[in-house]
């Protein structure tokens, strides 16, 4: 099966949602809405992806999707990125801010940048999504002014309080090949 551009997002959505251990590895099927439909189907049928369902106590179950073996190796054949190789790239860059983070950092920013990217989100990452993440991380992140803690309040707008990534992090993501 040939992969489009479109399969090879979902598929990184799916693999960077693996390592949340609250959504148990996998990307919840609420927050998967957001892709075209069929598009999931597609790559349940060609094996990539799995479908999996989470029996709790309290009955609520949540489903979700995670990468199979072949998932995870048609997404590093196609060019996915892993934490190892976003680091490589980062530091060989000599980029000024390797010397302040490390890898486990350059992660969670990876996985707050596709958090904020998800439609439901709107651009601003609730701190409960990253209540499971490492506080120095994001103190790290934030010192950085590669995130920005904000508070939303008013009419017209939902309010919240959570992060927003810099324009000085997207130009990072693309240096080590996250985004485009």
């Amino acid at each position: 099966m040939a992969l489009t551009d479109t399969d090879i997002g979902i598929l990184r959505d799916i693999q960077n949602y693996a390592r949340i251990e609250r959504y148990l590895g996998m990307l919840p099927a609420k927050l998967a809405s957001v892709y075209s439909e069929g598009a999931l189907e597609g790559l349940m049928e060609a094996g990539l992806v799995d479908e999996g369902t989470i029996f709790t106590n309290c009955g609520s179950n949540p489903s979700g999707y995670r990468l199979t073996d072949e998932g995870r190796a048609a997404l590093f054949n196609e060019g996915g990125q892993d934490a190892g190789k976003r680091w490589r790239k980062l530091t060989e860059a000599k980029h000024p801010d390797a010397e302040m983070l490390d890898a486990e950092t350059l992660d969670v920013l990876v996985d707050i940048y596709h958090l904020s990217k998800l439609r439901r989100s709107g651009g601003l990452v609730r701190k409960e999504l990253l209540e499971d993440y490492e506080r120095a991380s994001l103190s790290a992140l934030y010192d950085l002014g590669l995130i920005f803690w904000v508070k939303l309040k008013g009419r017209g707008v939902e309010s919240g309080k959570g992060y927003i990534i810099s324009d000085r992090a997207v130009r990072l993501l693309k240096l080590v090949g996250e985004i485009d």
